[in-house]
């Protein structure tokens, strides 16, 4: 039987040693540590030899030129010393701390509980308000000497927690809020709340039970942290509406389960929370409520579609049905925000990676819009608009991707239902993306092609024909033989082949060029290198002197980094004078919006090769999904390797 590891019998200093070492994940300065603790350099080895001995296993590395740092071959938990946050945990304890303190929170105080370094901490505030700016949060935070605290609306300060543990943790489990609120009983407090909603019978598509969960544990907290008393009377106004009376039901509970008395402000906090589920309930019911045909708004959403189509080669001018989804959707938005309401889009970074292209073309309908309507939309909101042109942009991509595809003459004189069988049991036949398929079930249908058509690219046929003088590829037999499958499999993939490289050449004399390579620059910030590239594309006469304030003017929007460790910087609408890709691989990685970037693509499209920009876009985004492809276009020195690589992507991913 095995017996569970003790708790080593560690000081809380040593304690601190261990679990500063193991969060920093690089080498520290005994003089760091030293600093960070306020004791010796001495005290410090000596603090280094116990814990060694503690543990009796090699847990720390010692180096002379670079300090300490934590052995990552040994497992922490294994070493039963701390329940250690990683960074974005400890991010949202610092938000949450933050909460807990109105009047602010000393800088000090909280690196030394949190066991990081001050430069950390600073960090950590530092994304933080990095957060706050670019979600378009009501909040900012504050510094007064050595004290930091949030300004804005408590809610607000609420939503921003909610919306940190929602779209960085992704908890789900009570287990796994408890390491954010460890001062109260997560699990209990999740299934009284469960209960509660089930016994009122309060369900709505605006009620999110996370979101519910957090801002209840919330204020539990702050009634254990501020020992708040009070007799927790019932108020019997505040039993009206369901969202009152459902605020009263889970104080009370609170108060009898768990002794918890909430303060009239958190009290107050609650009851707006949940009065917003029935403010959104009313406005979508008023957003969807009209002639929707007859809105201005449908009028300006048709106006700007026309637009999108002359700018951006995308025909959504006849999608009668996602011009009204993007109707009611932008008249709920506008009531939504004139009450102050703002909703975050949980899927927007996943939009962005997938839907690189439809995120400009989104974005451009919501500054159109704004400028027609006076009213700003917010990353959330454009990223809204993509959901809903992303359906539709799937069959528009399949028929606006301009590219050569294979012409294949199917023949069976012995009638349709023959030419049917014989595709039915080829699936290469039915790749309607690569494949043009002519089917031809009779003479006169065959001499009515040889007159109109080009010459196809390959021809099948059950019977011995002529086409321009030309024979079969493949003579097959109508009952479709496995040695037929095998040969026409092979002969098509070899075509196929030989068209995908075609079609790729094609890709790369428009958009490549070998002199817009720059491999391993040394460049500190994102606008650093936009204005290096910029330069660069200029020099080449790729673009004019406006190119690169309308490219910065872009980025300022929406940052166009994802989490590969890729950026795809470009201009608000098409304005280079040729086309070109400048492809920059980093020395080190930088700060790009909230990411950090390793690899840079920067689009410069001039308006004659725009009809080709969706299927390129499409397939660069597949590309770089993948951060396994952006680390090794990191490490291409030339440019003929990143060509390569691309190709070799192209074969395996396109269809």
């Amino acid at each position: 039987m095995e017996v569970e590891r003790m708790k080593p019998m560690l000081s809380k200093r040593q304690e601190k040693i261990l679990v500063t070492l193991y969060i920093k994940e690089d080498w520290v300065k005994g003089s760091e540590l030293s600093e960070l603790l306020a004791v010796s350099d001495r005290t410090i080895r000596m603090d280094i030899e116990s814990i060694k001995a503690v543990f009796n296993e090699p847990v720390i590395q010692t180096s002379k030129q670079y300090g300490y740092r934590y052995n990552r071959e040994v497992d922490f938990k294994s070493l039963n010393v701390e329940n250690v946050l990683d960074a974005r945990e400890r991010l949202a304890v610092v938000i949450k701390e933050m909460i807990l303190s109105p009047t602010g929170i000393d800088y000090f105080d909280l690196a030394n509980a949190l066991y990081v370094s001050e430069s950390t901490l600073l960090t950590d505030l530092h994304l933080i308000r990095k957060e706050i700016q670019s979600h378009g949060f009501p909040l900012s935070l504050e510094r007064h000497n050595d004290t930091f605290m949030f300004q804005g609306r408590r809610l607000d300060q609420v939503k921003l927690l909610i919306h940190w543990i929602k779209n960085n943790l992704g908890y789900s489990t009570p287990e796994q809020f408890a390491r954010i609120f460890p001062k109260i009983d997560v699990p209990a407090i999740s299934d009284m709340l469960l209960e509660l909603l089930v016994e009122e019978k309060y369900f709505s598509r605006y009620l999110s039970f996370r979101s519910l969960l957090i801002t209840v544990l919330m204020i539990s907290e702050q009634a254990v942290t501020s020992n708040t008393s009070g007799d927790n009377e019932e108020d019997t106004e505040s039993r009206q509406n369901p969202e009152s009376g459902l605020v009263v039901w889970i104080t009370c509970r609170l108060f009898e389960i768990f002794e918890l008395s909430i303060s009239p402000q958190d009290v107050e906090l609650l009851n707006e929370s949940l009065s917003m589920v029935k403010t959104m309930e009313e406005v979508e019911g008023f957003g969807r409520s009209g002639d929707v045909l007859s809105e201005p708004i449908f009028m300006a959403i048709r106006q700007v579609l026309n637009e999108v189509k002359t700018h951006y080669a995308l025909d959504f001018t006849h999608e009668t049905e996602l011009a009204i989804d993007l109707t009611i959707h932008i008249k709920i938005a506008i009531l939504r925000m004139e009450k102050g309401i703002f909703i975050k889009n949980p899927i927007i970074e996943q939009m962005k990676r997938e839907y690189p292209f439809l995120f400009d073309v989104a974005l451009y309908i919501g500054n159109r819009l704004s400028e027609i309507m006076g009213i700003r939309f917010h990353q959330d909101e454009i990223s809204f608009i993509v959901c809903h042109l992303a359906d539709t942009y799937e069959s528009l991509q399949r028929g606006n991707i301009v590219r050569d595809r294979l012409k294949v003459l199917v023949v069976a004189l012995e009638g349709r239902s023959v030419v049917k069988y014989i595709i039915k049991n080829n699936e290469v036949l039915r790749q309607e993306s690569m494949i043009e398929r002519i089917e031809i079930v009779s003479a006169a249908e065959l001499e009515q092609f040889i007159q109109t058509q080009t010459m196809p690219d390959v021809i099948l046929s059950t019977s011995m024909i002529k086409v321009g003088g030309k024979t079969p590829d493949l003579i097959i037999r109508p009952e479709v033989s496995m040695g037929d499958r095998f040969s026409i499999q092979a002969i098509l993939t070899k075509e196929i082949e030989k068209l995908k490289k075609r079609n790729f050449n094609t890709l790369t004399r428009v958009f490549f060029a070998h002199d817009q390579f720059y491999p391993s620059i040394r460049v500190k910030k994102s606008e650093e290198c936009i204005r290096y590239l910029c330069g660069r594309l200029k020099e080449g006469s790729f673009v004019d002197d406006a190119f690169e304030a309308s490219v910065l003017e872009r980025e300022s929007l929406i940052p166009t980094s994802i989490q590969t460790g890729v950026a795809l910087p470009h201009a608000t609408i098409v304005h280079a004078l040729k086309t070109s890709v400048a492809i920059a691989t980093l020395q080190e990685a930088i700060e790009w919006g909230n990411q950090k970037v390793s690899v840079v693509l920067l689009f410069a499209i001039a308006k004659e090769d725009i009809h080709y920009l969706n299927y390129f876009y499409a397939i660069i985004s597949r590309f770089a999904m993948d951060e396994a492809n952006i680390q090794r276009l990191a490490k291409c020195a030339t440019f003929d390797a990143v060509i390569a690589l691309l190709y070799e992507f192209y074969l395996q991913n396109v269809q």
